[in-house]
């Protein structure tokens, strides 16, 4: 099995800094069981990892879809740019990227014949997770706008869960990434017929 391209490895080392990150921030909510401030200097640079990484994983994803497909991975349920739109239409956003995913890891196993591939229950760990921080982390920034005084309870047991479920789910999502694409680098130096068989 290959080495992982330059971006897998970028989208990696950004993960990493998130769950790094994440997991600081949530160890200093426990420690003081206070909300952190919005310029709290880990949690800005929190935000660059998790916007960097979401940025290329997008530019990723869509190469992705597209080197499987020139290898002969039909009927996915998504093309390249599909893939990243679906990122983006409300509703369809909680089912169609980890089932895009899903069919990606397949297709790099065995391009021809993915669909006899077994799923992986880590992606659907990894989504569950990235689900349950995001949703923390929304509810965070209502709680933080309100004028609602009372709101103000609730800012420390939120920046927990937000910060303490994405640090293990940015490490989930850098094990897919740079498994999925080990097999799309073994892809490109594959004959078609050897493509079709490789495990």
């Amino acid at each position: 099995m290959r080495t992982p391209g330059p971006l897998a490895l970028a989208i990696a080392v950004l993960a990493l800094i998130q769950a790094i990150l994440s997991a600081r921030l949530a160890a200093q909510v426990w420690s003081s069981g206070l909300p952190l401030a919005p310029d709290e200097p880990l949690a800005v640079w929190h935000s660059f990892a998790y916007a960097g990484s979401a940025l290329l994983t997008l530019v990723w994803l869509a190469r992705a879809i597209r080197r499987v497909q020139q290898a002969g991975a039909v009927d996915l349920s998504a093309g390249p740019v599909m893939a990243v739109v679906w990122w983006f239409v409300p509703v369809a956003n909680l089912v169609m990227p980890p089932k895009v995913m899903g069919e990606l890891r397949r297709a790099a196993i065995r391009p021809h014949d993915w669909q006899a591939i077994g799923g992986s229950p880590l992606i659907m760990l990894w989504w569950t997770g990235w689900i349950v921080a995001n949703l923390a982390g929304i509810a965070l920034w209502r709680a933080e706008v309100s004028p609602e005084l009372d709101l103000a309870e609730l800012l420390p047991p939120l920046s927990l869960v937000s910060y303490g479920v994405a640090a293990p789910t940015a490490l989930l999502f850098l094990a897919l990434v740079l498994a999925i694409d080990r097999r799309l680098q073994a892809l490109g130096g594959l004959a078609p017929e050897t493509v079709i068989t490789a495990a």
